[in-house]
């Protein structure tokens, strides 16, 4: 299982990569861009630490970037990870925090809770085909919209 994690997780940072370069190249005029996942994603909206002038995650990364490089076009950039959270829980939560919004931008960052949480024992963890399953109607719902 432990390497099953590590893949997971490198497998959405080289997803998140080839995200942004997508994104960054379509944003237009008061864009909204949702950043949709778990723990991961709602510590990654940590502010900037005034002090030694660091962005602390990475979707104050992502935020500061296209500030920086589309100043002009007023982009949101909205946190909605909730820790804990597995892919069942996203498509829970899908209408009220992703499409309601309206976004022209999605990125999803789940699956570390899904997989992991196979090892506790008050939790239940995400068969690889409940995973692909719930990630691919989530993806089909905001393709639709």
């Amino acid at each position: 299982m432990r390497t099953m994690r590590c893949v997971v997780a490198l497998a959405m940072v080289l997803v998140l990569n080839v995200a942004a370069s997508a994104a960054e190249a379509a944003l237009k005029k008061d864009d909204t861009v949702i950043m949709l996942g778990d723990s991961i994603t709602a510590g990654g909206g940590n502010p900037m630490d005034e002090k030694n002038k660091n962005v602390k995650g990475y979707v104050s990364l992502v935020k500061a970037g296209i500030d920086e490089k589309h100043k002009d076009l007023g982009v949101k950039v909205i946190n909605k990870g909730i820790s804990g959270n597995k892919v069942t829980d996203l498509q829970k939560r899908l209408q009220k925090d992703v499409l309601d919004l309206k976004p022209n931008v999605v990125f999803i960052y789940i699956g570390i809770n899904d997989v992991w949480h196979w090892d506790l024992p008050k939790h239940k963890g995400t068969t690889k085909d409940e995973f692909e399953a719930g990630l691919k109607d989530i993806i089909g719902k905001i393709k639709a919209v």
